[in-house]
């Protein structure tokens, strides 16, 4: 694995993670649409 590889993986990571947790309309919402419900929405 060369160096320009790593470094694909690695920002490949950095923006998955930043879109699961706090993208622009995506939110923290991604992380617990399975979680238990505890309101009106239910499941996944």
């Amino acid at each position: 694995m060369e160096l320009h590889d790593v470094w694909f993986v690695l920002i490949a990571v950095l923006w998955t993670g930043y879109f699961f947790l706090e993208g622009f309309d995506f939110g923290s919402g991604c992380s617990r649409s399975c979680s238990p419900a505890t309101g009106p929405r239910s499941g996944c």
